[in-house]
């Protein structure tokens, strides 16, 4: 008979792996070493992760763990075939995330080696702060020499979301009076169009996707531990891999993570019933293993810019500052006062740059209007040609998914 914790577990050990791979590679950088033939690192990582699960999931024999690492290992190998046939079906925004994967599996240390937009032929500053896509991508990369196989990391990560929320829908629809509605949200999450367009072609944007996602399924176990398949230790340590996987893979990802934390700390703050208490030498362990792992995938570029540069937002700002981004914008937008350009980037329904264009081009891009939340423009709905409607987001479905996994 399986184990009740297997499917759980199945569902952990994609993101496990991915994770591990991310901070083995960090240690790399951090060793000054560089990962050119660093392929062994995704079978370390896969050892370490059958460890963990091995450790985290009580009951579960070693025939079970072996068996989830079999078949995360088949679905990884699955994608990894298509990739290697498929050249590249990437659109839009994608050709610096090759280069910087490229130049990784060349032998490129972005720890202590930043490249500017004048030492590229991008737009973006291939800088130093941590990538996790780029990083786990380049061991996949290095394996099958195919530039797609590198969205391994967004593929596993979106199984892994995936068979959380479909696990907590189970659950929660076997008690609730509308077990439909609950199934409809989850496909709802799971099929639209913006989503699985980004999994399938985007190198980053479908991960903070799929990782806001999984934040939302670790926050409805912690508030609901009733409807969760998953226990409350196990729920906090799932949602602290995608918060973390998310704030190492963009920016925003930070802005996003660090909210959906203020969240689970308010959840935690009004629970009635508290988490099993922790000895000193739990406490002691954890906090150093929590320390450890930031300063690891998130302190360092800030220390690293203190200690080289003298100021932690080199090299925008300190000594010789440069910009390190080009602008690709109409130059009317770029000269536009900051206050008029983030209020139209963060609320244009079409282009930003539209309204600076002539009356030919404004035909065929459409006047910039003003986004109303969850409402669809004909652009938003055609997944290849147009998925990003505005600067910094998906339009109504991920935005929908931050705003609802805030709400909730």
């Amino acid at each position: 008979m399986r184990h009740p914790s297997f499917l759980p577990a199945l569902c952990f050990f994609p993101l496990s792996w991915v994770f591990c791979a991310f901070v083995l590679t960090q240690a790399l950088f951090a060793l000054g070493w560089n990962l050119g033939g660093g392929q062994w690192m995704w079978g370390a990582a896969l050892v370490l992760t059958a460890v963990f699960v091995f450790r985290l999931f009580q009951g579960l024999g070693a025939r079970e763990v072996a068996c989830c690492g079999a078949i995360t290992v088949a679905v990884w190998l699955a994608f990894c075939g298509i990739g290697a046939i498929v050249h590249d079906f990437s659109y839009d925004g994608q050709a610096y995330h090759q280069e910087a994967i490229i130049r990784l599996a060349e032998g490129w240390n972005p720890w202590t080696q930043p490249l500017t937009a004048e030492q590229t032929n991008q737009y973006q500053w291939l800088n130093g702060y941590p990538k996790i896509t780029w990083q786990v991508g380049t061991l996949s990369y290095l394996i099958w020499n195919r530039i797609e196989t590198a969205k391994v990391a967004m593929w596993l990560i979106g199984i892994s979301a995936t068979g959380f929320a479909a696990l907590w829908t189970r659950q929660a629809a076997a008690i609730s009076p509308a077990p439909r509605l609950i199934w409809a949200v989850y496909f709802l999450l799971m099929l639209n169009p913006i989503a699985l367009s980004q999994w399938a072609t985007f190198q980053l944007d479908g991960f903070v996707y799929w990782c806001l996602v999984g934040m939302l399924c670790g926050l409805m176990s912690v508030a609901y531990p009733r409807l969760s398949p998953l226990s409350p230790p196990i729920a906090l340590i799932t949602f602290a891999l995608f918060a973390l996987s998310l704030a190492t893979a963009k920016f925003t990802g930070i802005v996003f993570a660090v909210y959906a934390t203020l969240v689970m700390g308010a959840l935690l703050s009004c629970r009635r019933q508290a988490l099993p208490p922790l000895s000193r030498r739990d406490l002691a362990v954890a906090a150093m293993v929590t320390v450890g792992i930031t300063a690891l995938c998130m302190t360092h570029p800030y220390l690293h810019n203190t200690v080289r540069y003298r100021h932690p937002l080199w090299p925008v700002l300190g000594p010789k500052p440069t910009n390190i981004i080009g602008y690709a914008e109409h130059s009317d937008f770029v000269r536009r006062d900051r206050v008029t350009k983030f209020l139209w980037a963060n609320n244009a329904r079409a282009r930003n740059i539209a309204g600076f264009r002539g009356a030919v081009d404004e035909k065929q891009y459409g006047r910039p209007r003003w986004k109303i939340p969850f409402s669809l423009y004909r652009s938003e709905i055609r997944p290849y040609v147009a998925p990003d409607v505005h600067i910094g987001g998906f339009g109504p479905w991920y935005g929908g998914a931050l705003l609802t996994g805030t709400v909730l």
